[in-house]
């Protein structure tokens, strides 16, 4: 019967320990780092229940989804992260479907805010997030 080598459960525990560490450092993770953003949406004076909020940069978009106050929470990797430092563009849609009818079994789905808010182009929305800072954001949305 072959003997193991003396050192083969010192080099299994080894081995065991690198590839452990490599995989709880997220191999080696390139992510850039987020600030916590928390935010309002009115719309005529109003909280928006159910309203996509985007914030969009260089990186990744951060997003959330309004509560029935109209606020939100951004994440961009994980719940809650918030968004990259820097200026963004700030998207705001709020998408309702219409029912299905046996004449249109398909729901459409309809924007209920008005139609400049949905692009970074239009929305004039903008937002300086910013490690420090409070990163909290209101907006007043209006026809």
């Amino acid at each position: 019967m072959k003997r193991p080598h003396p050192h083969s459960k010192l080099l299994c525990r080894f081995g065991l320990w690198v590839v452990g560490a490599f995989i709880v450092s997220g191999c080696g993770s390139d992510k850039p780092d987020t600030i916590p953003v928390t935010g309002e949406v009115l719309y005529n004076s109003q909280p928006v229940e159910g309203a996509s909020v985007v914030f969009v940069s260089e990186g990744p978009p951060a997003t959330g989804t309004t509560d029935a106050q109209g606020k939100f929470t951004l994440r961009t990797f994980t719940d809650d992260d918030g968004a990259i430092a820097g200026a963004h563009r700030v998207t705001i849609t709020k998408n309702v479907s219409e029912p299905s009818t046996p004449e249109n079994p398909y729901p459409i789905s309809k924007n209920m805010l008005p139609a400049k808010y949905a692009r970074p182009e239009s929305s004039q929305l903008t937002a300086e997030v910013g490690k420090g800072n409070e990163n909290m954001f209101q907006f007043q949305l209006s026809d």
